[in-house]
């Protein structure tokens, strides 16, 4: 699962995550498995900024895939959005 590279000079690579998240949510030409692997990143994003006092964790990726985008995530999928968030921020 790969993203591309993230800087965080204005927020353009955050900002291109969520182009990407939009994009899965409206094209049809894109496979599921891309829009799936796209929305896993977009909620390990959201879990990462929402749990602030401790580090996110995949359950959390998971609970938000399904509340913010109906989106069911198996353990691995979620625990490797969750390291491509870490790894791509770090």
């Amino acid at each position: 699962m790969s993203c591309g590279p993230v800087d965080d000079a204005a927020g353009r690579s955050a900002k291109g995550l969520w182009r990407r998240v939009l994009s899965a949510l409206n094209s049809p030409e894109l496979s599921d498995a891309r829009r799936q692997e796209l929305l896993a990143l977009g909620a390990a994003e959201l879990a990462w900024t929402r749990t602030e006092r401790r580090p996110a964790t995949a359950t959390d990726v998971q609970r938000i895939a399904f509340e913010e985008f109906s989106l069911l995530l198996d353990a691995r999928q979620a625990r490797a959005a969750l390291q491509e968030r870490r790894s791509a921020w770090q």
